[in-house]
């Protein structure tokens, strides 16, 4: 922009598949109410290069904290017991990570019925009011998505 005005210019739209973290969960709660389940993610644009970025700085072994750190966001409790990471070094494609865990006592039991949250992988409240930082255990900034569940 100059005291002679300035250009509009009309940058090109991307598709919104480019930029997305899809999360597909297998669960199994059992009688005493503990949780275990498998997840699958796939992650393009911002979601996948934060990520990337920040796993490809860490040895193989540092890796499996910064995945329990990601479930931690997730559901409190959670422990995990399994992960891994495929497409790292594909910086133009998608990243897809797989990882699996427990949660004891995830369900609570009141007579014949269990109570318990349903969306099981959900972002925890944020702590803006409560005067802590924006950053998130994992060690990576926060972005928005949108989420959808079925």
């Amino acid at each position: 922009m100059t005291d002679q005005g300035g250009e509009l210019v009309t940058l090109p739209l991307l598709a919104p598949a480019t930029n997305r973290l899809l999360r597909i969960a297998t669960l199994t709660l059992d009688k005493s109410g503990d949780l275990k389940g498998t997840v699958e993610e796939v992650r393009s644009g911002p979601a996948a290069v934060q990520l990337r970025e920040h796993l490809l700085q860490l040895p193989d072994k540092q890796r499996q904290k910064v995945f329990q750190n990601l479930l931690t966001d997730l559901l409190d409790g959670a422990v995990l017991t399994s992960a891994s990471v495929s497409h790292l070094d594909d910086f133009t494609g998608s990243l897809y990570i797989t990882y699996g865990f427990a949660a004891k006592a995830y369900a609570q039991q009141a007579g014949d019925l269990f109570i318990f949250r349903p969306c099981v992988l959900d972002h925890k409240s944020s702590d803006l009011l409560e005067g802590k930082s924006a950053q998130t255990s994992n060690g990576l900034p926060p972005y928005s998505f949108g989420e959808r569940y079925f």
